[in-house]
Order: C-alpha cells, then sequence, then structure tokens
C-alpha cells in the first residue's frame, strides 16, 4: 500500500507537466512515466536501506545503499522525455538521489572504521557534484573527512579538513546573515523564513561540533577565536533578536516560537561554557594564571544568562562546578568550597535523576579540595573517595582511575604507602584503557600529559616506602608508552611473526572503530575491544621482545643494567614531574637509589630553554647550509645556565660521578634536548668524562644483543649540491663525504642524484658503519612521517624500522636529527628509534641545526679515532679537538650518541 501511495504521489505531480501543451508525444509521455516509476522504486528502497543505517546494522546498510546507488544512477542515464524546467529539475532529482546515497555509504564504512574505503566515496560527494547540495552538506562531507584522517592517526590532514569546515560554515553563515529579512509575507517568503531559522540553528550546531573537535585534539586557542569570532556572534545575536523571535510565532506558531527561545539561550550559556572549559584547560597546561581569570569570567557569564527557575536547576549546578574547579586551580580554595554549598543546598530542589550525579561530582571536588589545601584533612578526604567509589559517582571508566589516583593521595597522605601504591597502579591501568581507544598520536600526547602526575605519584610513594627498584620500573615505564604509539601507524614487515602481524592488524582496526564512535549521533563503543585487542597483541608480541618492552611496559629489572655496566660506568636516569622530580643512580654491583631533585621544575625548564638558546644557532650563530652571521645578532652568553643546570641535575648525584669514566644519561621531556657535555661550573662534563645517552634503560639489553657486522666498511650519503622538497644544498658534504672516504678505505660513496631511497635500502645492509650527511625533520603531528631528506624525496620512519642492518654506528650528520618528538613522559619517538629497531646499537644524532663547515670538520675528526677505542670516547677526543678550532658550543656540543658505547 505504502509503495502505491508513493508512485501514485509521483505520477500525480507528473501530469501537469504531462499535459502541458508543449509536453512530449504520447511514445514519449510513456517512457517519462517508466522513469518516474522507477524514481520512485528508488525512493523506496533508499528509505529502507536507511532505516538499516539508523538501526546500526552498517553492513546490511551499507549493502543496501550500493544497490540504491546502482539504481539512482540509472535513473540520470534514461533518454530525455521532454525538453524544458520538469526535465532538468528530474535530472537534479536523480543526482540529488545518488549524493545522498553516497553520503550514507560514506558514514557507513566511518562507522565501521574503514576510514579509507570511507574517504575514497569523498570524491562522489565533492568536485562536480557540489552543485546540488547546499554548504552544510559539504561541510558535513568535510566533517566526515576529519574524523576518517583523524581515525587514521594523519592529525595534519584533520586539521586541514577542519578548517575547511569552519570556512565553509563560515561562508555560510554570511550568506544566511545577509538574505535576513528579505523575504516577502506570501507562501514563499513563508518557505524562505523558514529554511532562514532552521539554519540559523543547524550552522550554530556546526559550530559546537567543530569546537568538540578541535577540542578533543587540545586546540583551545582554536576553540576560543572560533566561539568568539565576528561571524559566529552576530550570527549569535540574530537568532535571539525579538524580530527572530516574532518570525518563528509567525512562520510555524507561539508553541515553536517559546521553543526557539529556550533552544537560544541554553546555546549561549553552552557556547559560553565551550570558551570557558578552553581557557581552564589552557591554564592547566600551562599553569596560567590568567587563563584561569579568563575561564572564571566565562563561566560566570554562563551562570548569569541562567534562568532562575527549577528546570535550569542543573545548568546553574554544572557552571558552579566548574567555577569551583577554576577556583580550585587557582588555589582559592575559601571560594571554590562557597561555590560547591551551593551547590549542594540547590540539589534537594533538582530533578531527581540528577542529584545522585551532582552529589558524586560534589564528594570528589571536596576531597580533593581537602587534599590541595595548605593545611590538608586527608583522613576526611579519604572518606569521601572512598564513598565516591563505592556509590561508583562516574560510570567514566577514566573518571573512576582519577577517582583512585586521589584516593592514593589521601593513603599516602596518611602514611599508608602500600594501600597508596595500590590506587595508584588502579588509577594508571584506567588511564592506560582509556589512552588505547585514541588513534592519532597527537590525541594520546594530549591525554598522557594530563594524567603523567599517576605515574610520579606512584614512583614518589615507591620511593618512600624504601622500593626504589620498583621506583625505577615505574620511571621506565613511563618512557615505554611511545613506542607503542609509534608501532600503531608503522606497517611493519620484518621482526614480527605472523600472530603478532595479525593482532597489530587487529589493533589497529580497534582504533579505527574507536575513533568512528566519537561521531556526532554515534555513541562510543570501541574502547573495549581496543582494550582486547591491544592484549592480544601484547601476548603476541613476546615473540618480539624489542618491541615488548615499550608496548607492554615489562621492563628489565635495574639489577640486570646494572650487570650491563662496568665499573667506569654510572647511568642516571631522570624523571622531571609537576609533583616528583628526581634522579635514579645506577651503577654495577649496587642496588639502585633514587635522589630526589629539590629544584623547582619551572625553573629547570627555564634554563634549559635559555641554554638552548645561547647555543643553538637561533641567536644569530650560523646554521647548517648557512656561511654568515645575520648582522646585528649577538650569540648569548650560555656559562650562567650551563652552570645553573649542572646544580641541579648533576651537583645532587656528584658523589656517584666521582671516579668515573663514563656517565649514560636516561633523559626525560625537555632534558632530551639539552647538551649534556656542556654542563658544569669550573669544569664541563667534557672535561671530566664522556656522556652517552640512552632512551630508556632497558633499550641497552637490546642495544648489546644486535648483531654487528665486521671489518671496517663504510657506505656514506650526501645531500651535496641538491635542494629538495624545500630543504637547501648542503656543498659542504661533498667534503665530509670525501674525507671520510680518504680516512676509511674501501668507504662506498653515494651524492647528490646518486643518493636515493633505493640505493640506501639496497647498500645499508650488511655494512659496519652507515653515514647519512643530509637533512633531518621532524613531523611533529605524525612522528611515523619524519625522516631524512634524499635526492628523491624522504627516507620516512616507517621505511627506517624495515631496514635490515648489522651496522655497528649510524652517524646522522643532519640537522635535528636526535629531536624526535618528545612526548610528556615518553622517550623521544623518531629517527633514533627506528634505526636501533632497523638492526644498529648505536646512532650518533645532532641536537640542533648545524654549521656545514664545522659539522665536516669534526666528522673527519670522528672517524680518525671510531674503531681505536669506544664510540662515546671518540666522540669525547673529537669534540675536544673541534673545540680547539671552534670555541663556542654551537660547534661541537649537538653531537651526541644514543644507544650502545662499546
Amino acid at each position: 500500500m505504502k509503495r502505491f501511495l508513493v508512485v501514485l504521489l509521483l505520477l500525480l505531480t507528473a501530469l501537469p507537466c504531462i499535459a502541458d501543451p508543449v509536453s512530449p508525444p504520447p511514445h514519449e509521455q510513456d517512457a517519462l512515466k517508466k522513469d518516474l516509476l522507477a524514481y520512485a522504486e528508488v525512493l523506496l528502497a533508499y528509505g529502507d536501506a536507511s532505516r538499516l543505517v539508523h538501526g546500526r546494522k552498517y553492513a546490511e546498510g551499507m549493502a543496501a545503499l550500493l544497490e540504491v546507488r546502482k539504481k539512482a544512477m540509472a535513473l540520470a542515464r534514461y533518454p530525455r522525455a521532454a525538453a524544458g524546467t520538469w526535465q532538468y529539475e528530474r535530472d537534479r532529482e536523480s543526482r540529488l538521489m545518488a549524493w545522498k546515497v553516497n553520503y550514507d555509504v560514506m558514514l557507513c564504512l566511518e562507522y565501521e572504521g574503514k576510514f579509507e574505503e570511507s574517504l575514497k566515496t569523498a570524491p562522489m560527494l565533492l568536485g562536480p557534484n557540489e552543485r546540488d547540495v547546499d554548504r552544510f552538506d559539504l561541510a558535513r562531507v568535510h566533517h566526515h573527512m576529519a574524523y576518517a584522517y583523524e581515525g587514521l592517526g594523519q592529525l595534519e590532514k584533520s586539521l586541514r579538513e577542519m578548517k575547511i569546515v569552519r570556512e565553509t560554515v563560515d561562508a555560510a553563515a554570511e550568506e544566511l546573515l545577509r538574505g535576513a529579512g528579505t523575504w516577502g509575507d506570501d507562501a514563499a517568503g513563508a518557505r524562505k523564513a523558514g529554511y532562514f531559522l532552521t539554519a540559523v540553528w543547524e550552522v550554530r550546531n556546526m559550530y559546537y561540533e567543530i569546537a568538540d573537535s578541535l577540542a578533543q585534539i587540545g586546540r583551545y586557542e582554536e576553540v576560543i577565536a572560533l566561539l568568539s569570532g565576528a561571524t559566529y556572534v552576530k550570527l549569535c545575536e540574530t537568532s535571539r533578536t525579538p524580530q527572530t523571535m516574532a518570525l518563528w510565532k509567525k512562520v510555524q506558531g507561539e508553541e515553536v516560537a517559546m521553543a526557539a527561545g529556550v533552544l537560544a539561550r541554553q546555546q549561549d550559556i553552552l557556547a559560553t561554557a565551550k570558551i570557558g572549559s578552553a581557557w581552564l584547560q589552557i591554564g592547566r597546561d600551562n599553569a596560567d594564571r590568567a587563563a584561569y581569570e579568563k575561564a572564571l569570567h566565562d563561566f560566570e557569564a554562563a551562570l548569569a544568562m541562567t534562568p532562575d527557575n527549577a528546570g535550569w536547576l542543573h545548568i546553574a549546578a554544572d557552571m558552579r562546578l566548574r567555577m569551583a574547579d577554576v577556583l580550585q586551580a587557582s588555589r582559592r580554595w575559601d571560594e571554590a568550597e562557597k561555590q560547591l554549598a551551593l551547590v549542594e543546598a540547590a540539589i534537594p530542589n533538582m530533578a531527581e535523576d540528577w542529584r545522585d550525579h551532582l552529589r558524586g561530582s560534589l564528594g570528589w571536588r571536596r576531597a580533593v579540595l581537602l587534599l590541595d589545601r595548605p593545611t590538608p584533612d586527608p583522613a576526611a578526604a579519604r572518606a569521601l573517595l572512598e564513598d565516591a567509589v563505592a556509590r561508583k559517582a562516574s560510570p567514566v571508566r577514566l573518571l573512576q582511575g582519577l577517582l583512585q589516583g586521589n584516593l592514593g593521595r589521601a593513603h599516602e597522605a596518611l602514611g599508608d604507602l602500600k594501600k597508596a601504591a595500590e590506587c595508584y597502579r588502579e588509577a594508571i591501568h584506567a588511564v592506560e584503557t582509556q589512552r588505547a581507544g585514541l588513534a592519532a598520536a597527537e590525541l594520546k600526547e594530549t591525554f598522557f600529559r594530563r594524567n603523567q602526575h599517576l605515574y610520579e605519584d606512584l614512583a614518589r610513594a615507591l620511593h618512600k616506602a624504601g622500593r626504589d627498584g620498583e621506583a625505577v620500573a615505574v620511571m621506565e615505564q613511563v618512557r615505554a608508552r611511545s613506542l607503542a604509539d609509534l608501532l600503531s601507524q608503522v606497517p611493519l614487515r620484518k621482526g614480527l611473526s605472523a600472530r603478532t602481524q595479525a593482532a597489530l592488524a587487529e589493533v589497529r582496526r580497534t582504533q579505527r572503530m574507536a575513533t568512528a564512535a566519537r561521531v556526532p549521533g554515534r555513541a562510543r563503543s570501541g574502547a573495549p575491544e581496543v582494550v582486547t585487542a591491544r592484549r592480544t597483541f601484547m601476548d603476541a608480541l613476546r615473540d618480539a621482545p624489542e618491541l615488548s618492552h615499550g608496548a607492554t611496559a615489562e621492563t628489565v629489572r635495574p639489577e640486570a643494567v646494572s650487570a650491563l655496566l662496568d665499573r667506569d660506568t654510572v647511568l642516571l636516569e631522570y624523571l622531571i614531574g609537576e609533583r616528583f622530580a628526581a634522579v635514579a643512580v645506577i651503577a654495577p654491583g649496587q642496588p639502585p637509589q633514587i635522589v630526589e631533585l629539590t629544584a623547582p621544575v619551572e625553573e629547570m625548564r627555564a634554563e634549559i630553554s635559555a641554554l638552548r638558546r645561547a647555543v643553538d644557532g637561533s641567536t644569530g650563530i650560523p646554521a647548517r647550509g648557512r656561511r654568515v652571521v645575520a648582522s646585528g645578532q649577538q650569540p648569548l652568553d650560555w656559562r650562567q645556565s650551563a652552570a645553573r643546570l649542572y646544580d641541579m641535575l648533576l651537583a645532587p648525584v656528584e658523589a656517584h660521578l666521582r671516579g668515573k669514566k663514563r656517565v649514560v644519561v636516561v633523559p626525560f621531556d625537555e632534558l632530551n634536548y639539552l647538551p649534556w657535555a656542556v654542563l658544569g661550573r669550573e669544569k664541563m662534563l667534557i672535561d671530566r668524562m664522556s656522556v652517552c645517552v640512552l632512551p630508556s634503560a632497558t633499550v641497552l639489553k637490546f642495544c648489546r644483543a644486535k648483531k654487528r657486522a665486521a671489518g671496517s666498511e663504510v657506505v656514506a650519503f650526501g645531500l651535496g649540491n641538491v635542494a629538495r622538497n624545500g630543504f637547501s644544498a648542503l656543498p659542504n658534504t661533498l667534503y665530509e663525504l670525501k674525507a671520510i672516504s680518504g680516512l676509511r678505505p674501501g668507504t662506498r660513496a653515494f651524492a647528490e642524484e646518486r643518493f636515493r631511497r633505493n640505493v640506501v635500502q639496497r647498500e645499508a645492509p650488511g655494512r659496519r658503519f652507515v653515514h647519512f650527511a643530509t637533512h633531518g625533520f621532524l613531523d611533529g603531528n605524525e612522528p611515523s612521517g619524519s625522516g631524512i631528506v634524499t635526492a628523491d624525496g624522504v627516507l620516512t620512519v616507517r621505511d627506517i624500522f624495515n631496514l635490515d642492518l648489522s651496522a655497528d654506528l649510524v652517524v646522522l650528520s643532519a640537522c635535528q636529527t636526535g629531536l624526535g618528538k618528545v612526548y610528556r613522559g615518553d622517550e623521544v619517538v623518531g629517527l633514533v628509534r627506528a634505526f636501533m629497531y632497523a638492526g644498529t646499537p648505536s646512532v650518533l644524532a645532532t641536537l640542533w641545526s648545524v654549521a656545514d663547515d664545522s659539522t665536516a670538520r669534526f666528522m673527519e675528526q670522528y672517524y680518525q679515532r671510531l674503531g681505536k677505542m669506544d664510540k662515546a670516547q671518540a666522540l669525547r677526543q673529537a669534540q675536544v679537538a673541534l673545540r680547539k678550532q671552534y670555541a663556542h658550543p654551537y660547534y661541537w656540543a649537538p653531537f651526541v650518541l644514543i644507544g650502545d658505547w662499546k
């Protein structure tokens, strides 16, 4: 019956056209009726397919949609039954139907986590096909493309699509505003007015979706700019004017007008609160008091817009809770408690479904307040937190974990260190479970940065309990996180069993599903699948121990690391956090010992930045490829910062350094950027001993186990006079390769156009030393895309992971090759880690863009010594020799040996 009515309706619609004096002859009218019936069938089939999609039967829905697409595309190919306006509209209807079907197919693929296939649908929706849809539809396409790229870990492309979404929505908003009030009083004018009113709400909602997407990846400044922009503000003003409300009443009645007024107020409150939340996160991430003040102002403004009646009490309470968060972060504890008391007083008058939720929120906030005050009350805080945990105050796994973390703080303050450690471990497990569902590396970084303090708390509690060995293991676990994140982006082809490869593929699939679950209108359902897949992957990774220590956080015990050190060596492993800063000392034949660092963390970071500015060439010293100092710039004096950093980082363990010939540093966070050799007062560290760096203490075990090529054969690659991909030529690298060839007979050198990716893949395996004299670069948003420049493109981290090296040493005589993407708490992710997995135990890299001519001379000095002494000693002596000719650390200090020094 339903099908009959649809067909009848379409035929009746067509009758005026068929009866027209200029209508086609009878035989063509039959073709037109046939076309119309086919179109009706497509409409019905599309409705059936849409019901499947909305019922979350994505596989069935997509199959049905593909059939509909075939039929819809066939409609546009029918011979024209008549010339004129109606037939043109019929063709447009056919195209529009095909567009809608393709759009739904795109969504189905996205909901199933098939992001590559989803993106392949986009060209069918863009380009020539744009003419049949409005800007809102186009904005949605780009928005879903942004989700797909995010799911694939390609954050830069995701942000590019989000920019297009914003530009498209801005244009739509401007067009709406220009057309406001231009409609007439007739039926056509009413339709235009109705479209205007509906579109205003739709555009505002799209702004919210864009803001949510930006907040999800930590782009808070962009959230503020978006929701404070002139176009958006004008749109808001237009949507709530008395004239607009009157228009709602005229077009759609008084009841709809009243509802629109309520919705307008809700949207205003929501937008203001989003801006406040963005300022709050900026304040937390940067300890920025000015940001806190701005957040407080916005939450107060949102509260002022909230009506004072029972239906809005829960929204007012939410604003007060957010204000309490800001006041607590600003250490204004009494004012924060006042806001919490106002929420508590309002709870009895609220709807029942809000009461338990708000009581739970009040409980844990009050507990944290009691822990953070200058005179804490951990006993009262513990009681509140235990009640919140028992009642499961939050259904969100992450917040349950944070409750456990604060409960650990209460137990620690009361002296129950064993219970505190148990709570911290439970909190870490919850955080890692939540983090597993994030696909893009930058999302993981932002997420981990906010929750890293849990690892710091656990290490501190274990240290206070006299369990330094376990505390060192926690410090290693913090560093193990980035390797697993990197592996999810790298298509590994070597070193993995079939079982491990299958498990890794499943991790990637479930991560994509978890990302798809964030698509607007779809509940998050992927994370449990990700956790299960990751557990399987971790178990399978035991077939590849060098990878499993990163993915599973199974680290080598400190005693095993100690056994790898000789009596002339000491290892220092750092942890620099907001709540706990310490260095673990590991020496042969001794149990690990943790020494707390008392210098304020912010002072450490300020001095590291000052030292870097003074020595890295950014203050007028020529960088690699540049031969002159910019006029008017003077190098900064670096000695004061070097002395202060020595006092902060090395003086507390000076007793452990005495009598040693070598120090092995495992840096943390900003310390990865530090030229350790220059630290000191009367003497620099380089004057006393050789320095080596490790990504983590555990890595040393795998470095020692690597098979190393014998002999002295060298393969060297240089960019020379070739300029590629925006990178300048490096003419002195030709001198560098010539010098190495003279020192090492049998060297095979490939320069300029002969330095190609396939040549590296062919020539590097089996060589004892592999040398690269070229540009290195970092992709901060997609670490696996970092690489070194060749004559025909880029050798990326993905390529390097799959090289089969047995080199004793890889030399990266390039710009900034040592600076992988530093995650707050993770080890350095970049070229160095990739080369180590590819087969080399040691990498000589650079910390900043180095000078062309001095680098060539340094390499000559280094290769003269290489093989006659260990690699760390050769580095030290080459630096000392270069320092006689180039006194400033810019020239000799950027070179760092990472990995095994033997």
